[in-house]
């Protein structure tokens, strides 16, 4: 079952669409808008608009329950612009949420188990999604039970077509070294932060030394062995506040990380979906691989600054 909403064409300008976990972080101020793949489709309608590229949008494919805060997030991601006739309703299980503790902006997340995106499900809307879509951002998270992570896989393989972003989130225990390699596998450009990094390569069988500990001629020969391995376009390493790295064929780029004045009530929930939006829209307007690491530095950045995980980007976010 789908809401209502408006549905894309194979000819419309690019799409980017959010594929896995919908969720409302439940933050002491209450509920907020969540899921790093919806995140991640928010920031990048935004960062399409910034950018004036003609008819460019973003979409979700999820799943959510019959519940108020499944209704709600049909209203504030439909209000947001973004495209949801992918987004399914489920009538038994609620819509997914993630209790979250902040210290000092820094989150740690306790998942809920057993809701609705847990039972995504290939169907008409998906198929004429994956058509349409230019890139589709998918995780470790949404994944998490076979069902969903065969209806995600074969969402892939109808888009061929389209740039496949894998952002790994590790979310003990809903991740295996084996969901980390098909993952790898079923993307075109892989993203991991420092403490991901050796996960993933242990996973693809390759030495595992922490990100942190190397020095930068070695760090990019790992990220090049994880990209060799996995036979990806590109694989991007975030560093927090030591910006970030970016291996290709050609090479590597680094960039130094864009800090922003900080609001008294900042959290950093959401700025790795946001430099993840930014890789993949940059990518699909052929920026060289400097380019986008500023832009997504940029994003990244700033929704740091902000509480919650999908503010509103300012006008000049891409000025200077």
């Amino acid at each position: 079952m789908n809401e209502s909403g408006a549905s894309l064409s194979p000819s419309a300008g690019p799409v980017v669409v959010g594929i896995g976990e919908a969720l409302y972080d439940v933050l002491p101020a209450g509920p907020v808008l969540g899921g790093a793949p919806v995140n991640a489709a928010v920031q990048a309608g935004q960062l399409l608009a910034l950018l004036g590229v003609a008819d460019g949008r973003a979409a979700v494919a999820t799943r959510v329950g019959g519940d108020d805060l499944g209704r709600r997030f049909f209203a504030e991601v439909g209000g947001r612009g973004l495209d949801v006739s992918a987004v399914q309703v489920d009538d038994e299980r609620p819509t997914g949420t993630a209790v979250i503790e902040l210290d000092r902006g820094e989150p740690s997340f306790s998942i809920t188990p057993d809701v609705a995106w847990d039972r995504v499900a290939f169907d008409a809307s998906w198929q004429a999604l994956a058509a349409a879509s230019s890139a589709v951002c998918f995780g470790t998270l949404g994944r998490r039970t076979p069902a969903a992570a065969r209806a995600i896989e074969r969402f892939l393989a109808a888009a061929p077509q389209a740039v496949r972003l894998f952002d790994v989130n590790l979310r003990p225990p809903f991740f295996t070294a084996e969901s980390l390699v098909s993952g790898c596998r079923l993307a075109t450009l892989l993203k991991v932060n420092e403490e991901e990094l050796p996960v993933v390569a242990a996973a693809l069988g390759l030495p595992a030394a922490a990100a942190g500990e190397l020095p930068e001629p070695q760090l990019a020969r790992q990220l090049e062995a994880v990209r060799v391995r996995a036979d990806l376009e590109a694989v991007v390493l975030t560093r927090g506040t030591a910006g970030a790295v970016m291996v290709t064929a050609a090479g590597a780029a680094k960039v130094s990380a864009r800090i922003f004045p900080r609001r008294p009530d900042a959290d950093t929930i959401g700025a790795g979906d946001a430099f993840g939006a930014a890789v993949v829209v940059g990518r699909l307007l052929d920026w060289p691989p400097q380019r986008i690491l500023d832009v997504a530095s940029r994003a990244a950045g700033f929704v740091a600054s902000q509480p919650g995980a999908t503010p509103l980007l300012p006008a000049d976010l891409l000025a200077g």
